[in-house]
Order: structure tokens, then C-alpha cells, then sequence
């Protein structure tokens, strides 16, 4: 599951097919078997961004990450194996390729970096990686 990345339904009532990217950032716990999940977003100029993580257009390599994003580590998220497989099974869940090894390991040096991460995360990811 590590590195995996998955498009995760994110909508609101106005737009109900939106769906943001997510990256599993461990494999499951052994004891929880829970995973980190972060997401990404568009980097815009009207919002504050966290700057902690920036991936550049192009930058990634990644075909479902084509504009300049951020990961929104304020958003960072706990699921277990099962209810990623459930959303996968449903099709809830849109499986897309890895992350390179080099922006993995750049989105998940941001949770100890960004000053959004809450420290439940730190702890879990310091645990589990």
C-alpha cells in the first residue's frame, strides 16, 4: 500500500464529483492495521498554501498531478487496510499508480516539517514508516 495513491471522493454538495489525490504513507500497522493518508491539492495565489511540500507542474511525473499542488498536511487522515479495500472494491476509490520514490519520501518528510501536521500523525508515522 505504501507510496499507493488513490482518488478519494472529496465533494461538497455543489460539486459532488470532485475527488482529491491521496497518498498512503506506510504500509498498514501491524497491530491496527491502520495507515496516513495525505492529500493534494492545486496550489493557488488566492489561498494560503502550505509551503512545505510544493510539487511543481510537470515536476512529478505522476499523471494525475499535471499542475502545481501542495499537500494539505492540515488534512492528513487515518483509514484502515479494510476500508481502503472496501472503497476499491466499490469503486468508491479510483487506484492510480505510485508515487516516485523521491516525492514519496518528500510528501512524507513534510509531516515532520509542516507546522499544519498535528502531532498524533508525527507520532504514528515516526512508528510506522
Amino acid at each position: 500500500m505504501k507510496k499507493g495513491t488513490l482518488l478519494i471522493p472529496s465533494g461538497t454538495p455543489d460539486d459532488p464529483d470532485k475527488r482529491h489525490l491521496f497518498v498512503v504513507l506506510n504500509d498498514p500497522a501491524p497491530d491496527t492495521g491502520c495507515v496516513l493518508l495525505a492529500s493534494f491539492s492545486t496550489y493557488r495565489t488566492d489561498i494560503y498554501c502550505d509551503g512545505t511540500c510544493v510539487i511543481e507542474e510537470g515536476e512529478s511525473g505522476h499523471t494525475f498531478l499535471r499542475v502545481k499542488s501542495f499537500v494539505r498536511y492540515q488534512k492528513l487522515r487515518f483509514s484502515s487496510e479494510a476500508q481502503i479495500q472496501a472503497g476499491i472494491s466499490s469503486g468508491t476509490f479510483d487506484e492510480r499508480e505510485a508515487l516516485s520514490d523521491e516525492l514519496f519520501e518528500r510528501v512524507r518528510q513534510g509531516v515532520f516539517d509542516s507546522p499544519f501536521s498535528a502531532k498524533k500523525f508525527k507520532k504514528f508515522l515516526a512508528r510506522h514508516s
